[in-house]
This record gives structure tokens, sequence and C-alpha cells, in this order.
């Protein structure tokens, strides 16, 4: 008999809820904390933990639950939230959500959550600091628009400007050097980059943020990136599918990579050509390019072929 237990995570406790006594507990959300939660199972044997994707504050509970040998899930807590909704719990609280979690793995055969290499957690900060320092130096650059009066104001900012330049060259060239340094990665790489209009940066943000690249179907791999056009049909209406969902920072970063392939990749510039004949909005007809787009990528690494080889 499998044992679900439903783990709310939050910055400092793990408030805890189990199929079996069903009670709840609370443990520290640190190492001696986690041990303390293991032992409190250590009766049980086929144990499957579900857990909240929070970013960053599952991911010591999760490293450690896996090295245990349990079975762990991460899952949307969007979709968590819903269920709670849908079985009448509109109250929201941490006991709340630890028993949500545990009946949401009841219900449903969720798929475990494999603990990502040391490679991959370390590309993740990386591009994940990259991106804050991109932000920073974009307010500051438009900061900078302004006429300061003061000498030391100009001075302190130009100095903070190529500081954050400085930095973002840095963590370029350490990017690099982890992906070609890792046979995990520096494979899926060379395939990614080898589609015209995906350079290093786009390369990096798939392999930190869609590890299922290559693994999965075409409609999984567009629904986890958000660009799946879901339907709206009811009796005799007739809505217009629309996109959501997925993976938002991802979806963001695909922007630019998707509008250089339509000029310089020859498929999706003659895809592109056959929407705007057809009258297809620009927004539509961009959905629709990085769809063809992740599709392509999805059964290059899938086949473990270049770009070059199949097209």
């Amino acid at each position: 008999m499998t044992v679900i237990i439903g783990i709310d995570v939050s910055k400092d406790s793990l408030d805890v809820y189990d199929s079996t006594q069903q009670k709840h507990l609370c443990f520290a959300n640190t190492n001696e904390g986690i041990q303390s939660l293991i032992s409190a199972y250590s009766n049980y044997e086929n144990i499957k933990v579900i857990i909240e994707s929070t970013g960053v504050y599952q991911r010591l509970a999760h490293k450690n639950l896996e090295m245990e040998g349990y079975q762990v899930c991460i899952v949307n807590p969007l979709k968590n939230r819903n269920f709670a909704k849908s079985a009448g719990f509109l109250a929201k609280t941490d006991k709340v959500d630890s028993r949500m979690l545990c009946m949401y793995g009841q219900k449903f055969d969720l798929c475990t959550t494999p603990l990502r290499s040391e490679n991959h957690r370390e590309l993740e900060s990386l591009i994940s600091y990259r991106s804050a320092l991109q932000g920073e130096l974009k307010r500051h650059t438009n900061y900078l628009e302004y006429q300061h009066c003061s000498e030391l104001v100009c001075k302190l900012m130009d100095e903070h400007k190529a500081k954050l330049k400085a930095d973002i060259k840095n963590l370029d060239k350490q990017i690099k050097e982890l992906i070609n340094g890792a046979d995990n990665l520096r494979k899926t790489f060379e395939i990614i980059t080898s589609v015209p209009g995906i350079g290093v940066q786009a390369a990096a943000l798939l392999l930190c943020e869609l590890p299922e690249l290559g693994h999965i179907n075409r409609k999984k791999i567009a629904a986890l990136c958000g660009v799946a056009p879901f339907t709206c049909q009811s009796v005799l209406f007739r809505g217009k599918s629309t996109i959501h969902g997925g993976r938002k920072f991802l979806r963001n970063g695909l922007f630019m990579p998707t509008l250089t392939a339509r000029s310089y990749n020859p498929t999706i510039k003659r895809f592109y050509e056959h929407l705007k004949k057809q009258g297809k909005p620009t927004k539509v007809a961009l959905i629709a390019w990085m769809h063809k787009l992740i599709n392509i990528l999805n059964y290059l690494v899938k086949t473990n072929q270049m770009w070059r080889d199949v097209c």
C-alpha cells in the first residue's frame, strides 16, 4: 500500500498531512527538520510525497527525500488550489494546503519528478541571476534617460551600468563553460543551436527551463511552453482558441529567438508567409511560429539529429 504525504512548503517550515494517520505534523525546513520527518515515517516502505512548486524552497526537501528513496512529485500550485476549491475548501491555510496535496495525490496518478543533476541546478542559478541583472540593467538604462544635474549621480550611474554589463558578460562565459564541460548538456546544446535563429542564450534557457525537451510528445511540450491553443466551445457557442498556463519565463525568453528564426530560418519563414496569406493576425502568427519551432526542437532532440541532417 502506498502512503501519500502532502507537504506544504514555506521558507521556514514543512506542513505535513498523510493518508494513513490522517493528522497534521510540522517540521522545520532544514536538514535536521527533514530528517525528523523521515524518522516519523520510518515504519512505512512505499511512500509518495506531493509537494507544490515554490521555486526554491522545496529544493532541500526534494533532494533529501529522493535520496531517502521516496517518490517525490512536484505539482503546479494552481492545480492544487483549483482542486481544493472543487472539493469545497475555500479557506487557504498551510494545514488545508497540505491536506489538499495529500488528497490530490490520492485522486490522481502523478508522475514522479526526478531531481535535476548538479549541472542543471548550477545552470539554473546562473541563468536566473543573469535574468535579474538584465532586468536591473534595463531599468538603469531607462533611468539614465533623465537629465541629472549632479555630476556624482551621473558618475555613479555610469559605473554601475558598466559593472552590470561586466557581470552579465562574466555570467555568459560561465554558462558556456558549464555547458561545454557537461556531457549531459553539451550534445543537446549542439542540436538546439544547429537550428537557424537559436543562439547561445536561447539554447541555455531551453536546457534550463525545459528538461523535458525530446522526452515527451509535441502536444505536451507545447503545453509546457504555454503555446498550445485551448478550445473554448459549448453547444452552439464557438469561442476563439487561446493560450494560457505553461512556463511564462520560458515563453517570454523564446520571443526574440522566434522573431529571429522568422527571418533566418527557411522553414519558419515559409510557415509565416503561409499564415499571413491566410490573414492571421500578427500575434496569432507569432504563437504559431513559436509552436512550430518548439516542435522542431523537440523532434531533433528526440531523434538526436542536427538541423542540417533533416531540413
